[in-house]
Order: C-alpha cells, then sequence, then structure tokens
C-alpha cells in the first residue's frame, strides 16, 4: 500500500508574546520586591500620584521557591486585574523557601493617574530559576504579554 503525502493544513506562525525579566538582589526578600516591581513597570506608569491607597496582605505557599516567585508575582497580577488596581509598593514581611508574606499598597487603576503600558496575561514557568552566587541572587522569569 502506497502512501501519498498529504498537503499540510497548519502552518506555524512566529509571535513574540513573552517578556524575560532578569532580577538581581541583595536578598531573597529584595528579588520578590523588585520582581514585583519589573512586573508593574510593564503594566503601567504612574503619571501624578494618587491621594488614596489601598493595602493588601499576600500570604502564600508553594513547593519551592521558584514555584514561590510564580505564585507571588501571579497574586498580585490576579489582584490588579480583578480590582482594577496598580501595586505602586511592596514589602516583604517573612519569607522562606516555601512561604511568602507580604504588604502591597494600590492605587485606583485609572487615565487620570496611571499610563497603561503592557497587558501582563501570566506569570510562566519557563526558565524559571534563582541563582545565588557570592555577591548576589539573580533570578529569571518570563510574562506572557
Amino acid at each position: 500500500m502506497k502512501i501519498q503525502k498529504q498537503p499540510a493544513k497548519f502552518k506555524h506562525i512566529s509571535h513574540t508574546a513573552d517578556i524575560g525579566l532578569a532580577i538581581t538582589g541583595s536578598d531573597y526578600s529584595a528579588v520578590f520586591v523588585n520582581a514585583a516591581q519589573a512586573m508593574f513597570s510593564l503594566i503601567g506608569e504612574i503619571k501624578r500620584p494618587a491621594k488614596k491607597t489601598v493595602e493588601y496582605q499576600v500570604c502564600l505557599n508553594a513547593s519551592d521557591q521558584e514555584e514561590l516567585l510564580v505564585a507571588w508575582l501571579s497574586e498580585l497580577l490576579a489582584l490588579s486585574d480583578i480590582n482594577q488596581i496598580f501595586f505602586i509598593y511592596f514589602q516583604i514581611n517573612s519569607l522562606s523557601k516555601t512561604q511568602i508574606n507580604g504588604c502591597c499598597k494600590a492605587v485606583k487603576f485609572n487615565q487620570r493617574n496611571i499610563q497603561r503600558k503592557t497587558e501582563v496575561k501570566a506569570v510562566t514557568y519557563h526558565q524559571l530559576s534563582i541563582k545565588r552566587d557570592k555577591q548576589q541572587i539573580t533570578a529569571k522569569v518570563f510574562l506572557d504579554l
């Protein structure tokens, strides 16, 4: 039986729908704060200071520190989307390899005080890493745009 090659009914489409962040810090808490600041610097920019902020406590558990970083950023992104807020301040109260407890402040996301830049859809596990060397800690995380 001879099998004839069928014409392809699909094609590959290339796109750049992700952006990678390389985050550094002197300790793990600084890396988590800097990662949140990096993500929100992509989402928007403060045009003028808001008079009222809202405070959120974020407490999360994960199986390891890399997964905890994804959970942290994903929770902030979800809170931002659901509540139409823009985070402007991040503080880590406690952090272990599997738990984080942080306090974050946000403002209402409106055109008067925040200029929207990029829509971040999700935090991914693609090439996710957190590494310590003698002088600093470096994390790599990719965001789906």
